[in-house]
């Protein structure tokens, strides 16, 4: 599947690229297993510039991927690896998410050894990249598209329909209902406080609602949409209050508490390359331009009691709701 899948790739990109394939997957849990694959490249000659392990559990065999110690022997042993190659390629490494989609699987270990975590979730022909934890060294990229196209490659069993990444998608030419799960939970964790939420507050209720692991300027980017969408209004200072917009503006993806609504959607999938940054928070005021003036607006003086919950509160009202629909 995997010739195919290059195949098809260079065929609808006109483009050629040179893989080659481990057919039994390493086993960075163990030793004996990564000085195998070690020795065979060096005895090819074959000194790759990229490396993707797919998938991290399928190459840890015997390791747990929840306990810290199993996976600070596999991150020691990928280092390792990468060491000994000299040219010290990237690594990918694809690894499966929960089954709600809102985070990775495993210990904490795997987000302090990564540079950073491209999350991608898929609906029909379309995939959603994200970068949720941020990047250690770089600036987190803005959420983004992009639109899989069936393509036909002949194959020793006949011929074969195989999805191609063949164009980007800007989110700005969206639908409504394309807005992806994120966009979805910081709404949701929103509507949870009629009274609105400050940027920080918004902020740390959605990360906990989004299983700690959130990085503030992939926030800062979902806020943004949301904004731009004329489903939040707000912001503009410190200390400025984010609420939710409801009325012809607001979309049924992202429905207000309460309201019957479902979404299907595959559960991620997040591929990391071997710490994530702290960026500097902040959505700049410019933003509300684009709100819908004329949608009613969750009312601000609602009562002290909403604006004095805590986050982790806001969060599990949020996550309740989600479960609900």
């Amino acid at each position: 599947m995997d010739c195919c899948r290059e195949a098809a790739w260079a065929k609808v990109h006109s483009a050629t690229v040179e893989l080659h394939y481990f057919r039994t997957p390493i086993n960075f849990f163990e030793l004996v297993s990564v000085a195998a694959a070690l020795a065979a490249l060096k005895r090819q000659g074959f000194a790759p510039d990229l490396i993707v392990i797919d998938t991290l559990a399928r190459s840890m065999v015997g390791g747990n991927e929840s306990a810290t110690e199993d996976m600070s022997k596999v991150f020691d042993l990928m280092d390792w690896f990468r060491r000994e190659l000299n040219n010290e390629p990237t690594f990918i490494v694809v690894h499966h998410g929960t089954k709600d989609g809102l985070t990775y699987r495993g210990s904490s270990v795997i987000a302090a050894n990564i540079d950073g975590a491209i999350e991608v979730s898929k609906e029909g022909l379309t995939l959603t990249l994200s970068c949720p934890l941020g990047m250690k060294d770089a600036a987190a990229f803005p959420t983004f598209k992009v639109q899989l196209e069936q393509f036909p490659v002949e194959t020793e069993d006949g011929g074969e329909l195989v999805p191609v990444v063949k164009d980007r998608l800007d989110w700005q030419d969206m639908t409504v209902e394309e807005l992806g799960r994120n966009e979805e939970l910081a709404f949701s964790v929103l509507a949870a406080v009629p009274a609105g939420l400050t940027w920080s507050d918004w902020f740390k209720a959605t990360k906990a609602a989004h299983g700690g692991k959130l990085g503030s300027s992939n926030f800062s980017e979902i806020a943004k949409r949301l904004v731009e969408a004329g489903r939040v209004k707000g912001g503009g200072g410190r200390g400025a209050v984010f609420q939710v917009v409801f009325g012809e503006a607001a979309s049924a993806s992202v429905a207000p508490p309460n309201t019957p609504h479902s979404r299907s959607k595959e559960p991620g999938v997040m591929g990391v390359s071997s710490g994530h940054s702290r960026s500097t928070p902040g959505v700049r005021s410019g933003y509300s331009e684009s709100c819908n003036e004329e949608n009613s607006v969750a009312p601000s003086d609602a009562s002290q009691s909403d604006s004095d919950r805590q986050p982790s509160d806001v969060a599990s009202e949020a996550m309740e709701h989600l479960r609900r629909r």
